[in-house]
């Protein structure tokens, strides 16, 4: 896959057969250092890649320091896209479920694989706030940044490095390398401004603003090829066990070297679709290994900070073949992510609901959503009016499946909102108790007076007893309507001229006109 990204700067692999003796003791000795969660995946092949150190730039350096970004799937896969949700933090829930992780990550990978400089800044430091398995620093070839240790650990690496004046410039500085030239011989350190921490959007989405001689850009087109080439999983995967000597059979049959770019493309042009897919699957779970020093090193590539040269190497590590079952076994996983995201989101959508968001088409649909439910709820109960303070021990704000409460400033702002429609006003000047219209008083009135008029109770005269709980109101709307919105109603048709309210012998009454 190296001679594929075209970093002329790369040191040279070798790939070596060990024996099975040695294999054995070599799987002994990392047992210890391999994570609980992770030791069922340590089976080896006793095909080996033999590789410099990575961990650092050069053996002369007096200090060495190397950062370890495991990138993951850069792009939205056409299975996910009906979701806008990438392959990485859909997998994120799955973790959760299976208590993995103890949190989901705000990392999102096509924020580091979007060219735009603010949302890769953000991915490194979501990355570095829960490091996972994504982020690792090292010094002089030894971890000393992982999952396993908390924030103030990093600042006081970044501190003792002394190579950057703040974290800002640190990232500039991975952001840098990550996005010029693969082949340049050095990068002079753009400053940018510091951004603020934000919530993770709710939706992952691409950008295209990589340049094609990055090596970012060139890592992506290596993960894409398993969405650009059609293939048989299912059918065709048992003929590929020995698909890493066909691969090398072929460079030899057809004498390529991919050092060079022609050759490079007529290797993608005559390789076997699943064969690319397995490269690709090996792209979107290599680590990149940035090893770095203020030491001169010949024949590498720096990074002028202003303040001094910083060397560095660029390489990608964990690139070890994928087993054909890894295609197949993606289509199960991603079966199962969906289903669990499904009943996330679900669950999300039911919580957001509790609270009144502040973007401004969404605050306005919200509303608009939350009046609806009132009203018919009100409706429904034959209810008109709610006090604010007890408001959060009604099931209409109270769901006791996610227990999450409405808060009452919500309310209130929802209730307030109301207000400007005609559909609820407030009956105290606290603003505590509130009438609630699921029809605004001209339509209550429209209704009674239609009532009346085809009733031949015009120049009549009726209790108001009568309208809210006589016989002859049984089947209509306004039967059992509140007292003082009936009568706010039958105000407004007194003020057009169609009624006139009465009072006689303690009762209340209405003459319709």
């Amino acid at each position: 896959m190296i001679p594929l990204l075209g970093n002329k700067f790369y040191g040279k692999e070798e790939a070596i057969e060990m024996s099975q003796y040695d294999l054995e003791l070599l799987s002994k000795m990392l047992l210890p250092y391999r994570p609980q969660n992770r030791i069922f995946k340590s089976v080896l092949s006793q095909i080996a890649i033999k590789a410099t150190n990575l961990s650092i730039v050069s053996s002369q350096c007096d200090t060495n320091y190397c950062i370890e970004i495991k990138p993951k799937e850069g792009f939205m896969s056409t299975s996910l896209r009906k979701y806008s949700t990438c392959y990485y933090c859909l997998k994120q829930h799955l973790k959760l479920q299976m208590g993995a992780i103890r949190q989901t990550s705000k990392y999102c990978p096509l924020d580091l694989f979007s060219g735009e400089r603010e949302r890769m800044k953000l991915s490194l430091l979501n990355m570095i706030n829960n490091a996972q398995n994504n982020f690792k620093i090292f010094k002089n070839g030894l971890l000393k940044y992982d999952e396993k240790c908390e924030q103030n650990d990093f600042e006081y690496i970044l501190k003792d490095m002394n190579y950057f004046s703040d974290l800002n410039q640190f990232l500039d500085f991975i952001i840098d390398i990550l996005l010029s030239d693969i082949n340049e011989p050095y990068i002079q350190l753009q400053k940018t401004k510091n951004i603020c921490m934000h919530d993770k959007p709710s939706q992952c989405y691409e950008s295209n603003n990589l340049k094609n001689n990055s090596f970012l850009y060139k890592l992506l087109q290596l993960q894409k090829m398993s969405d650009s080439y059609l293939f048989d999983v299912e059918n065709e995967i048992n003929k590929y066990s020995n698909y890493v000597s066909k691969l090398i059979e072929q460079l030899e049959t057809l004498d390529l070297d991919l050092s060079r770019e022609n050759d490079r493309e007529t290797f993608l042009k005559t390789t076997n679709p699943i064969h690319l897919a397995l490269i690709s699957a090996v792209a979107k779970d290599c680590s990149i290994m940035i090893s770095f020093s203020t030491n001169f090193v010949e024949n590498y590539p720096y990074v002028d900070t202003g303040d001094s040269k910083i060397f560095y190497k660029l390489a990608v590590t964990d690139l070890e073949p994928k087993s054909p079952n890894t295609l197949y076994k993606r289509k199960d996983t991603e079966r199962k992510m969906i289903e669990i995201y499904e009943k996330y989101k679900e669950s999300l959508e039911k919580e957001q609901q509790c609270k009144i968001q502040p973007h401004t088409e969404t605050r306005a649909k919200q509303l608009e959503a939350w009046q609806q439910l009132i009203t018919e709820y009100l409706k429904t109960t034959k209810q008109s009016t709610i006090d604010v303070r007890e408001s959060q021990n009604s099931p209409l704000f109270n769901n006791t499946e996610i227990n999450r409460k409405l808060s009452q400033e919500a309310i209130l702002t929802i209730l307030e909102d109301m207000a400007k429609t005609g559909r609820a006003a407030p009956v105290d000047k606290s603003k505590n108790v509130w009438e609630v219209y699921w029809h605004s008083l001209d339509e209550w009135g429209n209704l009674i007076y239609n009532w009346a008029c085809n009733n031949g109770m015009n120049n009549s005269v009726c209790t108001l007893f009568e309208l809210r709980e006589g016989e002859n109101t049984a089947d209509q709307e306004f039967h059992g309507l509140d007292m003082n919105v009936l009568v706010k109603a039958l105000k407004n048709l007194e003020v057009k001229g169609r009624c006139e309210l009465m009072e006689f012998d303690d009762n209340q009454g209405v003459k319709f006109f």
